[in-house]
């Protein structure tokens, strides 16, 4: 394992970018519109096949392909690994971004750390396989500082990708079929660099110096990058900034990964629309993890990730409207994950990918609470450096305001019968998004089954239920039907509530007020009936009048419009209902009875319903020999 090995800083003086440009208003204005159209893309396909790829910087480095089923199951895409074509080294910085997808023209980039290049592919958006790109690799044109790698990061349109080590920043133009062409080289004030990201709207590029954070404006139609002013801006805890992270949407907050040993830190800070870097009160925020230097925002901007090398484990932080951070928790430990690295989420926010350096990569559920379920940690194939992890499709930016309701029915359940709740979720926009809808049952309820429409998934084990969807239109609305039983030792009148929540999202909700719904019903125990026969007479061969009373054994009270079925010598007669007295009648016919006396011949039964318990009861049947009538001729 590598960690920070520099201890003494110094931060330079930032100097100017080699190229300046001059951009009229007609061009940002097109870069505008180049903006919306590619921030809109992401949302036509978020119900294609999700992949996560893995980067092993071998000698010869390569890409791991995987798969991910609605229920996190990996499966290897054919032809992985792919071969990147540049060679894989060791680094000594953690915080390195080396491998960066766009959902534009469907491109992954990966950093060849052993030679300085750049490797291409394209990505088949239907198998997850990968293409290497014409002319990949392609020189990054840049020279080694002492975190022995370089980091990558590219524009939303897939217009520019950026490369940074050892104090520049090298732009190149992207072609839509991947290939590079460098178009211009800037200076940065500091080495090394360790992390690099671009905000979601293209317009800010930010790199982790270890002692300061560096910003530039970045022009989204020549790519020219401009040093904010008062830039760097100092790390705000005691250890090296590695790992950076814009917010989702909002480009108005980042976060930082501090390399320390225990407690960990995390940076915050408010950016503003120059790309001035402000610190949020109490940062940094700390943690219980070892050695933490890499940051990951949640697609919806609800949680940021934090990875600890040195304590095989995950924080996970609250994103506060103000930007603050809440600890939730550390998540992981031995037998999910040994060493994480970097991080990716899938685009609805559902998984979580971590590279798990010199084994493979851990994969975990996000839960609507921020906390971390393992699904599993996969190991790769004569695993070397593994620091890199990307998504495809990747985390997006967009807004979309689901809303929760809930019916259930009925709303009076007796104990060891069904409730069926109706669940609708509508997506009221503006943009289309994939999310998963949570409901753990409560104890007194026993899951039975589930249904979704517009393609949703049903998951979950036992009362844990989860239905994943792989998208839902602007103006659309889903549902979901679960049917659950009421347990037999219900308190009679108890009152169940049961409720469902939006428990990830692809997008972020202006409105969080309806992400949830609840429903009440009240639960029954059926209370004790006593059924009395009445005795029975009829002649042979002819038939006789059967009746029996049901009634409520605490209060003798007539139950009224229950169904009493009758027996004779156990032998189905047919049923009749109580009438306002509670009895219930029925003349069957007693066929070939022979006469005589029967005791228990008559047989009544009620098999019970909401409101009253099982009963039944007996009574004697006698059958009296036939009239003859003698008629004269």
């Amino acid at each position: 394992m590598h960690a920070f090995e520099h201890l003494a800083l110094s931060v330079p003086t930032c100097s100017k970018t080699t190229r300046q440009h001059k951009i009229a208003g007609s061009l940002w204005l097109t870069a505008a519109i180049l903006l919306v159209f590619t921030l809109a893309l992401p949302l036509a396909s978020q119900a294609q096949a999700n992949f996560v790829y893995i980067n092993n910087q071998s000698p010869a480095n390569s890409v791991a392909a995987y798969s991910v089923s609605s229920a996190g199951v990996l499966t290897n895409v054919p032809g992985s690994p792919f071969a990147t074509g540049g060679a894989g080294k060791n680094v000594v910085c953690y915080g390195l971004d080396r491998m960066i997808v766009t959902q534009v023209n469907q491109l992954l980039f990966v950093a060849n750390t052993g030679d300085m290049t750049i490797s291409g592919f394209t990505i088949n958006p239907v198998s997850g396989a990968l293409t290497l790109v014409p002319g990949s690799p392609f020189a990054s044109g840049l020279s080694l500082d002492s975190c022995q790698g370089m980091s990558i990061a590219a524009t939303p349109d897939a217009r520019f990708l950026m490369a940074s080590s050892n104090g520049q920043i090298q732009t190149f133009t992207i072609a839509p079929t991947g290939v590079l062409a460098l178009a211009a080289t800037t200076a940065n004030c500091c080495t090394p660099n360790a992390g690099m990201k671009i905000s979601s709207n293209g317009q800010l590029l930010a790199i982790a110096n270890e002692a300061s954070v560096s910003t530039f404006t970045l022009n989204p139609v020549t790519g020219a990058l401009t040093p904010v002013l008062g830039s760097p801006f100092p790390k705000t805890g005691t250890g090296l900034v590695t790992g950076l992270d814009f917010n989702s949407c909002g480009n108005n907050r980042l976060y930082g990964g501090e390399a320390t040993g225990t407690p960990t830190l995390a940076d915050a800070w408010a950016v503003d629309a120059g790309g001035v870097l402000s610190p949020i009160a109490g940062t940094p925020f700390q943690s219980t993890g070892n050695n933490s230097n890499i940051v990951l925002a949640t697609p919806n901007n609800a949680f940021l990730f934090e990875s600890n090398q040195f304590s095989n484990s995950i924080s996970s932080f609250a994103m506060n409207a103000d930007g603050s951070l809440a600890l939730l928790g550390k998540f992981g430990g031995v037998g999910t994950v040994h060493s994480p690295v970097g991080m990716a989420t899938d685009s609805s926010g559902t998984f979580l990918y971590v590279a798990d350096d010199n084994f493979g990569m851990a994969l975990y559920r996000i839960n609507g609470n921020g906390s971390l379920t393992s699904i599993k940690d996969q190991g790769i194939n004569l695993p070397a450096e593994i620091q890199g992890v990307a998504a495809f499709p990747p985390r997006s930016c967009a807004s979309a305001d689901l809303a929760v309701s809930m019916t259930a029915s009925p709303t009076t359940v007796a104990a060891n019968n069904t409730v069926t709740y109706s669940i609708s979720i509508t997506n009221n926009g503006p943009a289309a998004a994939a999310f998963s809808l949570a409901d753990t049952m409560p104890s007194t309820l026993s899951f039975v089954s589930c249904a979704a429409t517009n393609g949703g998934v049903c998951l979950g084990t036992i009362n844990n239920r989860l239905v994943s969807f792989p998208s839902l239109a602007s103006g659309a609305t889903a549902t979901v039907t679960l049917v659950g039983r009421v347990s037999s030792t219900v308190t009679n009148g108890a009152i169940i509530t049961n409720t469902a929540s939006i428990n990830n999202s692809s997008a972020v909700d202006p409105n969080t007020a309806n992400n949830s719904a609840s429903s009440n019903i009240t639960g029954t125990q059926p209370v004790a009936s006593t059924l009395t026969v009445a005795p029975a007479t009829g002649a042979f061969g002819g038939s006789a009048v059967l009746s029996a009373t049901l009634r409520k054994k605490s209060d003798n009270s007539p139950a009224v419009g229950e169904t009493i079925n009758f027996f004779v010598n156990r032998n189905s007669v047919g049923s009749a209902i109580t009438d306002a007295s509670g009895m219930a009648t029925l003349t069957a016919s007693l066929g070939t009875i022979a006469p005589g006396t029967y005791a228990g011949a008559i047989i009544a039964t009620f098999t019970g319903d909401a409101i009253f318990a099982t009963s039944s009861g007996s009574a004697t049947l006698t059958v009296t020999k036939a009239v003859l009538t003698v008629t004269a001729n």
